[in-house]
């Protein structure tokens, strides 16, 4: 199981979890989401490159039910 990347703690040099995470080139990171051309990662960029496409789980967009507004 990947830890993941939802933080703000990777966006700086300073901050521990930049370094841990540099290589997760994905629109799924604070530190790529724009500069990533809004693609998500393969997982071919070293360590702690997570594979974003090899992982969606598409049954939960065919079987899930979006209502809005909610209620």
């Amino acid at each position: 199981d990947f830890g993941g990347n939802d933080n703000r703690g990777a966006l700086n040099l300073w901050q521990k979890d930049f370094w841990i995470y540099r290589n997760y080139k994905s629109i799924m990171h604070y530190l790529y989401t724009w500069d990533n051309d809004l693609n998500y990662s393969d997982g071919d960029n070293g360590p702690r490159d997570f594979d974003d496409w090899g992982n969606f789980d598409y049954s939960f967009f065919k079987d899930t039910n979006f209502n809005y507004p909610p209620g």
